[in-house]
């Protein structure tokens, strides 16, 4: 199981970490740092993905693109 999703709360970072889920998603260097501390609080080694924005253009429509470096 993988949990991902933008703004996560410390709480729910909280309760992935003590619940043990497969890996955790993370958006950025902050949230790297809270899951982090996280599970080293709970005495836990958390797996983590780490979410990277290439900035390649694919030319898209502007409603569906996502590589771009002002969006997601």
């Amino acid at each position: 199981i993988a949990f991902h999703g933008n703004n996560k709360t410390a709480p729910e970072i909280e309760r992935a970490v003590a619940a043990g889920v497969g890996r955790i998603v993370v958006d950025s260097f902050q949230e790297l740092a809270r899951v982090a501390h996280t599970a080293q609080a709970l005495g836990r080694v958390q797996r983590v993905q780490i979410r990277v924005t290439v900035g390649v253009e694919a030319h898209t429509h502007e409603f569906i693109a996502t590589a771009h470096e002002d969006q997601k």
